[in-house]
This record gives structure tokens, sequence and C-alpha cells, in this order.
């Protein structure tokens, strides 16, 4: 039963969060990690471990990471996004989603890269990889 949790949890943090970046920022915000939340509590971890986890992320999904802002800013920001599983366990994609996210972010940027990592495919791997985090820091 965990494996179909932990598909949904990735499919939906890749939809939710790339559905805040078209168009209701609520829904990455907000959405996002009540959904991923009450993934968790089903999964059987504590209920408050879950609620400082998700409302960690909560938080941190406010935080802008645009073209103002410098590349050492971005990668705060996206270390930030999956810094709050560690209230569930460590695990090593909390050190790996972030470089990923600001390497896809450049990559994105560049123009030969461009058509191939849209920024629709930004958005959609980094909702995932949150979520990858989150199911690697309850294993």
């Amino acid at each position: 039963m965990s494996e179909w949790i932990y598909i949904l949890m990735m499919g939906l943090g890749g939809i939710l969060f790339a559905i805040g970046g078209t168009g209701p920022k609520w829904v990455r915000r907000y959405v996002l990690p009540s959904v991923l939340c009450g993934c968790l509590i089903w999964l059987g971890e504590p209920w408050y471990l879950a609620l400082i986890c998700c409302g960690g992320l909560g938080a941190v999904l406010h935080m802008g990471y645009g073209q103002s802002h410098s590349y050492p800013y971005k990668f705060m920001v996206f270390s930030l996004y999956v810094i709050p599983s560690l209230v569930l366990g460590f695990t090593w994609w909390v050190l790996i989603a972030p470089v990923v996210m600001l390497v896809l972010f450049k990559m994105s940027n560049i123009p030969f890269f461009a058509k191939d990592v849209v920024w629709k495919v930004w958005e959609f791997i980094a909702g995932t990889l949150i979520a990858v985090t989150l199911i690697g820091a309850i294993q």
C-alpha cells in the first residue's frame, strides 16, 4: 500500500508545483504541503511531525527564486525546499535535490538546453523532488 501513496505523492508533487507556477500560487504554497502532509499521516508518520515538516515547507514555498535573484540565493531557496524533511529523518536526497534543481534551472535558461529543459519540466521535476525527499526521509 505504501508504494501507491509514494506514487501519489511524487505525481501530485510535480503536478501541484507546476500548477502553482502557471497560475494560482496558493496551489503550490498551501495545497501541495497539505496534500503531502495528509499522505505522510496516511503512511503512519506522527501527525505532529508531519505538520511541522509540511508547515515548514509551506513557509519556504513563499520564497521567490526568479531571474532577479542570484544563483547562490536560488540554491539556498532550493535547499530550504527539502530541509523540512529532516524533521522526519535524513536522506541523501536533501543534498541531491537542490543541486539537481539548480542545474536544471540553469539549463532552462541556456538557449542550447532550453528546448529540452522547458520551464514546466523544471517545475514538475522540482515538485517531484520535494516529494521524493519526503519519501526518502521516512524510509
